[in-house]
This record gives C-alpha cells, structure tokens and sequence, in this order.
C-alpha cells in the first residue's frame, strides 16, 4: 500500500540524490533547478552535494523571472553599477557563470539573446560574488525541489 512505502524524498535534493545512491540507483549526471543568489543559501546542501559526486547544476530562473523589484535590488544595482556596460540581467548570468553553473536563460527577443551572450568579456570581484550569494528572498515563480517529494519506484528486493 502506498502508506508502506518509504518517506519521499524532495527531487532535486541531496536526499532525494542520496536515497537513489543508496538503493543502488545512478546519480544524474545534470541537476536542473532554480538557481540565483535569492535561493542561493538555501539550496547550498544540494550544490555541495552535485560538486562532491560530479553532478552539473543547470541553472533556470538566473535573471529573476524578469522580477522588477529583485533586478532593483540594492544588491544588485551596486553590483551593476561597478560594471557600467553591463545590464543587471548581465550581471546575475555572470555570477551563475562563475559560481559553475550552466545557465539556460531563456528569451524569444533577439536583443535579450544578444545581451546574454554579453557576459563572457568582464568578471564579478569575490566582493561582488558575496553581496549577490547573500541575498535571500522568493520568486514565487517555480517549483521547490526542496519541498517537492519524488517517488524512487521500487527500492527493495521485495518490491521488484
């Protein structure tokens, strides 16, 4: 019955990723979550865990969901303003980059495509790295992969 199996683990976490090691599962070889410095903080745990078993975080929702309050943020805009070429848009994609995440930042507008290529001629000082990884908040725009449980399917020799 469904209240005999185990407790699920949320996907995308470390214990979702550790239960599937422990049951004799692969791990993923990509890790595709929400990733920018509001969640930063929070999801350390999981990024640890992908750095320690070689998995690729892959990044969605890195410029804010286009969030006006968060491009405007005070951490953001001292960031920005020390790169006076740069847009704030620029300067989130490029800390991605540099924390080692793949980033899949997504427009359908050429000039936003174009401005996102932008990002590989300038780098953040560690200064700059830390104000932005220590801001916290929420989107509201995606799922949790913290809360979200999954089901691992049969996890046991009696199960199979």
């Amino acid at each position: 019955s469904f209240s005999a199996r185990p407790e699920r683990p949320p996907l995308g976490s470390s214990r979702a990723m550790r239960a599937l090691s422990d049951h004799g599962r692969e791990l993923p070889v990509v890790n595709q979550i929400e990733m920018h410095p509001l969640v930063y903080q929070e999801r350390r745990p999981v990024l640890e865990y992908c750095l320690e078993n070689n998995i690729l975080v892959q990044a969605y929702g890195s410029i804010f969901f286009g969030q006006t309050q968060w491009l405007e943020d005070p951490a953001v805009t001292s960031v920005t303003a020390a790169h006076p070429s740069r847009t704030p848009a620029q300067v989130l994609l490029r800390w991605g980059l540099q924390m080692g995440f793949h980033l899949i930042p997504k427009s359908t507008k050429r000039h936003r495509l174009e401005e996102n290529m932008g990002i590989f001629d300038f780098d953040l000082s560690a200064q700059e790295l830390e104000t932005l990884s220590s801001m916290k908040g929420a989107l509201g725009a995606y799922w949790n992969p913290l809360e979200t449980p999954v089901d691992l399917g049969k996890t046991s020799a009696d199960e199979l």
